[in-house]
């Protein structure tokens, strides 16, 4: 009773203002509930039928209220005439990183979070939104407080009373920053994927399914016209070449990557072309073709005139190989003749074809041989007693009397290569002074051999050599020339569109200063071309270059690089140098060691194989050092080695594994040719399927360099 009686009084008694503030939030906090309730059935229905199969059935409130704190979306509500928050989903939090008491608090706070640049279109939008009922999607970006830009995708719905007038505005919002960055992601991979198309110097085609051009780059359009919807045999080729494209695309939709050669003329001037083609896959599935034609005919007429200067170059080695062949076989009976000779006469000295003498320290001659004696038409009687200067001229005479007493105070031999005046005639002699024990006579024994034959033989080898180095150079010139026109289609190319503005901008009457601009983009590649050809007849015009100097190997390294860059970016190879700066000049001839780079640099560089699959970054290192009185150079590459197979041969003669790519095999043997000259040694250290490593040793002092001595001899 006492309770009852309380609650009697406590009806009578009006709610205080903390009560009635409460009920207010309640009765706010359960509007906006229910306007979000209506605007979101299809949710509100998805949730209750998932309530009802789970068994434990709610009140809708509740309901609403675990949807609303489940769901990432962000649900909210204003009052329109008031512009003041009714309820903001607990998702805003998360997606806007800002308190949801704040903007209940502070309306302006959801307008303070929207990014400056997008502030208007927001506002204004949401305008729109209640003057139309809504539910057009609206996307714009938020700053949340850390300074993180999030995009939103917002659905804005007004809520009209009785008398049709907008009181309540409720939406909901979603972030779609993450499909926003794929979508930017995507546009960014179309432009990085339409300009490497159109960077290729080729034609780009992809055909459809059903045989129709869908994608092609500009040289495409410049040789066959605008292919959109359009097939193969609406190009108008010839009849080969049409069922040359028909029967590789089938191959190709068929799921083959084809390749072939094929001659077209798209300009009217018939070509040879590498044409590629290759199915465009999706999993199992192939959704068309794509292909490529590349431009071989300066490369193919290179390889015709390459293989006519080898048919040329082989048909001289094989003549020449003949007669060394023949004077080797000369030489050889002329050895048997001699070993018999020397059988039949037990006399060394008159069975001897060496002139032979023994001759005082003075130049009093002592003993002749026969063969001495019958060089200068006299009898040996009459040669001895006589003196070295009876039969030489000066300072030849001379000459051989100082060797004499070098032997014979020294005590020992001394051997030299002379050009000697025999009779009428200048001849080539080995000469050997021995010093002799006579008691108290000091003399030497002299033996004179005639090598002017070995000598005249070894210039003619040398001759042939040259001729090697010569054809050599001709394929690398050749090999450089594919690369030299490949550098000069840009500057062509600007160059013929910088005058053709020109002209037409004096033809349009356009201000002078137009046509001076265009002209100066002309001369710049005119400039680019003059540089180019510069390069590339400097090394042509070395080639002819015989004189010895002290050279700048480094400078050497960095002209050779240059001339080779085209084909190193071709190829994908990097190329560096290293210790070359510090080492001293070393005198030779020039083209020797410019073809000693080049030949090795582009041995490594045409190692990489064509296509490239392997991923691996290729390498050539050019490094040197001096080591033990010699200049080491070394070229390191990481471009795949050497066949162990092949290693023995790789220093002979026309080997070449590169016989389909218009290899002569020369390169490596005219390299050790050119050490043979300086004393140099070579060796090779492989590791295949990595690289190779050519080692280079030349003596920083090997002797004469200037050719034989031609200081005495004594007969």
């Amino acid at each position: 009773m006492a309770t009852d009686e309380q609650t009697g009084c406590n009806e009578h008694k009006p709610p205080s203002a903390e009560f009635l503030a409460a009920e207010n939030e309640r009765l706010r906090r359960r509007i906006a509930e229910l306007e979000l309730l209506r605007i979101e059935c299809p949710a509100r229905k998805e949730f209750a039928d998932r309530v009802y199969v789970e068994g434990a059935p709610q009140g809708c409130e509740c309901h609403l209220q675990e949807m609303a704190n489940s769901v990432r979306e962000a649900f909210w509500i204003i009052d329109w005439r008031a512009r003041k928050t009714i309820y903001v989903s607990p998702a805003y939090e998360e997606i806007w990183g800002r308190s949801i008491q704040a903007v209940y608090e502070r309306h302006e706070e959801w307008i303070d979070s929207i990014h400056p640049d997008d502030r208007e279109f927001a506002m204004a939008s949401l305008a729109t939104a209640v003057e139309t009922s809504g539910g057009e999607p609206r996307e714009y970006r938020i700053v949340r407080p850390d300074g993180t830009i999030r995009w939103i995708s917002d659905r804005a719905y007004a809520v009209r009373d009785q008398d049709g007038r907008v009181h309540r505005v409720a939406g909901v919002a979603k972030d779609i920053t993450s499909r926003k960055e794929a979508e930017e992601a995507l546009r960014e991979s179309q432009l990085r994927l339409t300009a490497a198309v159109e960077s290729l110097p080729c034609d780009f085609f992809m055909l459809d399914n059903d045989g129709r051009y869908t994608m092609f780059n500009s040289v495409a359009r410049e040789h066959w016209g605008d292919c959109t919807g359009r097939r193969p045999e609406d190009l108008c080729p010839d009849e080969a070449t049409l069922a040359l494209w028909l029967s590789n695309n089938r191959r190709a939709l068929a799921g083959e990557v084809v390749r072939a050669e094929v001659q077209m003329a798209p300009h009217g001037q018939e070509g040879h072309y590498y044409n590629i083609i290759s199915p465009i896959r999706d999993g199992s599935e192939i959704h068309g073709i794509l292909g490529v034609n590349i431009d071989i005919t300066a490369l193919k007429q290179a390889e015709e005139a390459l293989q006519r200067a080898n048919d040329v170059l082989e048909f001289r080695v094989k003549e020449r190989t003949a007669e060394l062949e023949a004077e080797v076989d000369r030489r050889r009976q002329l050895e048997l003749d001699l070993r018999a000779s020397e059988q039949r006469y037990r006399s060394l000295v008159e069975s001897s074809g060496d002139a032979i003498s023994t001759v005082t320290e003075d130049g009093g001659i002592l003993f002749v041989n026969g063969v001495l004696a019958q060089w200068f038409g006299v009898s040996a009687e009459a040669m001895v007693g006589q003196h070295v200067q009876d039969f030489f001229p000066q300072p030849f005479a001379d000459e051989q009397v100082a060797y004499i007493r070098q032997a014979v105070r020294t005590g020992q031999a001394v051997n030299v290569t002379v050009l000697a005046p025999v009779t009428e005639a200048m001849r080539w002699f080995h000469v050997t002074f021995e010093p002799l024990c006579m008691g108290e006579t000091p003399a030497a024994l002299v033996v004179a051999r005639d090598i002017d034959d070995l000598v005249r033989t070894r210039e003619q080898i040398e001759k042939y050599r040259e001729q090697m180095a010569c054809a050599s150079r001709l394929a690398s010139l050749g090999t450089l020339s594919a690369t030299v026109a490949h550098e000069m289609t840009q500057p062509l190319t600007v160059l013929r569109l910088s005058i053709q503005n020109a002209l037409e901008a004096i033809r349009m009457g356009s201000a002078p200063s137009v046509a001076v601009e265009d002209l100066k983009c002309a001369l710049e590649a005119l400039t680019t071309m003059a540089d180019i050809t510069e390069r590339f007849r400097g090394f042509a015009r070395s080639s002819s270059s015989r004189q010895w100097l002290d050279i700048d190997l480094s400078a050497i390294a960095d002209r050779i690089i240059e001339l080779t860059a085209e084909a190193a970016r071709i190829a994908k190879v990097g190329v560096s140098v290293r210790g070359l700066d510090t080492l001293p000049k070393f005198r030779a001839r020039v083209n020797d060691m410019e073809q000693l780079f080049f030949a090795l640099l582009m041995n490594a560089i045409q190692a990489v194989p064509i296509p490239d699959e392997s991923g691996l970054a290729r390498t050539i290192v050019i490094s040197g050092q001096v080591h033990d009185s010699a200049i080491e150079l070394c070229f390191e590459d990481t471009c795949g080695g050497i066949a162990s197979e092949n290693v023995e041969q790789i220093f002979k003669p026309f080997f070449t594994t590169r016989a389909h790519a218009g290899g002569t095999g020369l390169g490596l043997s005219v390299v050790e040719n050119i050490l043979d000259r300086y004393a140099g040694k070579l060796k090779v250290f492989n590791r295949p399927g990595d690289g190779a490593t050519f080692q280079i040793l030349l003596p920083l002092c090997p002797g004469s360099q200037d050719g034989p001595s031609r200081r005495g001899m004594f007969p």
